[in-house]
């Protein structure tokens, strides 16, 4: 199997009858040595009947890199794995410069939760509401009860966002590299990260006329 890259990407108002309610990753191949990557991206308000309320990976070869993505208010319904927003099954799965909070397991906060700890592995500067048994341990990981972000709006750019509230922990907080240390020049709308502090998850607070691409500043003057 060949690389993934999902990038700039909304995920809202998906159902699954079973594991991952917007994403769910099973591979029992070879995949390539970039894996899957999922960055600038937003899961919002996703259901999973079973485990995972946004996103599902079982891989038994490969890696899952998760980068600058924002993931709140997603629902999963399975008390032996409560994981409204992430359940990692198997496979390497990397986490860095993302928000995962306040997602749901049968209206309870969980976050995440992984059958195998030891290669669940964050790369820095996270938000996390509830961790439950994922290792969110790194050097500026964060544990917060306070919801970070709003809720899903038209923020500019091409799909809907979750900007963070006012004076957010998430603004200038991360890093403006993904897990392999590639720059991430632009947020989810194609503003620009250009100050050297970028903002945790998705979206970049910006002066939104300065940084947006000609054909939206039209739109918005």
């Amino acid at each position: 199997m060949s690389s993934v890259l999902v990038k700039q990407s909304l995920f809202s108002g998906n159902f699954a009858h079973n594991d991952g309610g917007a994403i769910n990753i099973y591979v029992d191949d070879v995949i390539s040595p970039n894996g899957i990557q999922i960055t600038n991206s937003t899961f919002f308000a996703n259901t999973s009947l079973s485990k995972g309320g946004a996103i599902n990976t079982a891989m038994q070869y490969g890696k899952l890199d998760i980068s600058h993505t924002t993931i709140t208010q997603n629902q999963s319904k399975n008390d032996s794995y409560p994981s409204g927003g992430i359940y990692h099954w198997e496979g390497k799965l990397n986490i860095k410069n993302s928000v995962i909070s306040h997602n749901y397991n049968n209206f309870s906060l969980a976050d995440c939760y992984s059958s195998d700890t030891s290669l669940f592995y964050t790369n820095r500067n996270n938000v996390i509401a509830e961790p439950n048994n994922c290792p969110f341990n790194a050097t500026y990981d964060f544990i917060s009860l306070i919801d970070q972000v709003e809720l899903l709006a038209d923020n500019g750019g091409p799909t809907k966002t979750c900007k963070p509230k006012e004076d957010s922990m998430l603004i200038n907080s991360g890093l403006c590299t993904d897990n392999n240390g590639n720059t991430v020049s632009k947020d989810q709308r194609s503003i620009a990260r250009n100050d050297g502090k970028c903002d945790i998850g998705a979206y970049e607070e910006a002066d939104l006329n300065s940084n947006l691409p000609a054909m939206f500043y039209l739109l918005l003057n």
